[in-house]
């Protein structure tokens, strides 16, 4: 374990507790990064504390399938729930398209009956995680959806041929900000959806643990998971299925569906400064002004105080986020030249936005709230 772990500060993180960890056992720290300490979790409840057999209750088999749950509950989401640990091969696949299955996330619904939808919320390079909103259903039940939004970090070993991918609502709040949450749905908590995947004579074996909050009051986590077992069951049964057409796909050893970027371990020292939401709102306004003028609405022309004229087009467009429901509101293209002033003065007059009501009359007070993520903020 001492050698998966890098870059620990001294300081303390509460990630080991809510994983259902030791701090002893996992000495994460608050400056550690997102994929390492996801993954470091993952090793450590694979690898050490599944292997204790007095960790555990006696196990159900079926279908080739073992379930074990831990004997003691752990924190997460607020409540004590047990740790669950699923185990059985997929033969007839490699384990790297089991991987390749896995971590298609968006693609989940299409074999998990279980799975309503895993929608992406983005490409978080800075801490080498994709962001997605799931919602979960139990087939045949009259209960309401768990939706929750999940990171995901993954790595992979193409001479050992291991692979790991992790799943995790910790520390979302930026992935909340992506979408509202779906209607008549119930948040639940995914403390920690780990995978391991490693090769054997007729094609891969799978350890499956996982720490699920569903939120089922009146009846206890524990109680859910020893009953609702059998879904573990339906899972590598439909996986079993699914994995060896990743393999006829023909893809060779090293071909990932995940990008590169997400499976380097990045060098210890001082980690790169946060620019996911700069390079987000950047890639959108390059697709927008990318577009065509027959595709940015009905157009018109003004006439500016200048005597220049200008080009106007509207379109209706959806809108919403963090909390906000989407709705159609009018997107605006403007055209229009600037005489006798050179780009980088009209991009200064532009950014320096305290001091724009002293040439705009439709501009009030304007305060600058300070930097997050390569943005600045301004009210």
């Amino acid at each position: 374990m001492a050698a998966r772990l890098r870059c620990i500060s001294a300081c303390s993180l509460s990630l080991a507790s809510l994983l259902g960890l030791s701090a002893l056992s996992l000495p994460v720290a608050r400056a550690l990064p997102l994929r390492t300490s996801l993954l470091d979790a993952a090793h450590d409840r694979v690898n050490n504390f599944y292997k204790d057999s007095q960790n555990l209750d006696d196990p159900k088999q079926q279908a080739g399938v073992v379930f074990r749950l831990s004997k003691d509950d752990k924190e997460c989401g607020g409540d004590g729930v047990p740790l669950s640990f699923i185990e059985y091969d997929v033969d007839g696949a490699r384990p790297i398209d089991v991987f390749n299955v896995l971590s298609d996330a968006h693609n989940q619904p299409s074999w998990d009956e279980h799975c309503a939808k895993m929608d992406p919320l983005g490409d978080f390079t800075q801490v080498q995680a994709k962001g997605f909103a799931g919602l979960f259903v139990a087939p045949g039940a009259p209960v309401s959806g768990r939706e929750g939004y999940e990171w995901m970090v993954a790595e992979a070993n193409f001479t050992t041929e291991e692979f790991w991918l992790v799943m995790s609502t910790y520390n979302n709040n930026d992935l909340k900000q992506k979408r509202p949450f779906d209607s008549g749905s119930v948040e639940m908590q995914n403390c920690m959806a780990a995978y391991k995947i490693t090769k054997t004579d007729k094609g891969s074996h799978v350890v499956n643990t996982q720490q699920i909050n569903s939120h089922s009051w009146p009846l206890s986590a524990r109680y859910v998971a020893n009953t609702g077992w059998t879904g573990s069951i339906d899972f590598a049964t439909s996986l079993r299925k699914v994995a060896p057409t990743q393999k006829q796909k023909g893809w060779n050893q090293t071909q990932t569906f995940l990008p590169s970027w997400m499976l380097v371990d990045r060098p210890c020292g001082v980690e790169p400064v946060d620019e996911d939401l700069r390079l987000s709102i950047l890639g959108h306004a390059a697709t927008e002004m990318a577009l065509p003028e027959k595709d940015r609405g009905s157009m018109s022309t003004a006439t500016l105080a200048s005597g220049e004229k200008m080009k106007l087009w509207r379109r209706e467009k959806a809108c919403g986020g963090g909390g906000v429901p989407s709705t159609d509101i009018p997107a605006w293209w403007a055209e229009f030249t600037v005489p006798k002033a050179k780009p980088e003065e009209v991009f200064n007059w532009l950014v320096a936005k305290a001091d724009e009501k002293s040439w705009h009359k439709g501009q009030g007070r304007g305060n600058l709230t300070g930097f997050h993520r390569g943005a600045r903020g301004v009210n």
